[in-house]
């Protein structure tokens, strides 16, 4: 419902919409810094692996996924509960060496043994 409100101030009318205000989410730069971090800390500590990483501010979340092992499943990660570059870090380390040890693969660099070992399993 619009109502039409006369402030004392001013002569001329302020329109009021009775709608639920949104706040404003980042930019998609944002969603693609954020995934990129993510990305990078991945790469850098389970080097080889190929990994897809999605960040959406507007969701709260971000998709971390390893495209050899699995083109659906993958694990999120709340944005929200990320409390500064180190818990970033702490968190990105934590859920990729997970991901890998769910289906066998060592932690660490990429083998070609380990992914053959884990498609037997597939």
């Amino acid at each position: 419902m619009t109502q039409i409100i006369q402030t004392a101030a001013k002569a001329r009318p302020t329109i009021a919409i009775d709608a639920p205000q949104l706040e404003r989410s980042p930019s998609p730069l944002a969603d693609y810094a954020l995934a990129k971090d993510i990305c990078d800390l991945l790469m850098a500590h389970y080097p080889g692996h190929p990994w897809a990483v999605n960040a959406d501010h507007d969701q709260g979340v971000s998709v971390i996924k390893n495209t050899a092992l699995s083109r659906k499943g993958g694990m999120i990660m709340h944005i929200g509960k990320i409390n500064g570059p180190s818990d970033l870090r702490d968190k990105v380390v934590r859920f990729g060496g997970e991901f890998l040890e769910r289906y066998d693969i060592p932690r660490g660099e990429a083998s070609t043994q380990g992914y053959a070992e884990a498609s037997k399993q597939l």
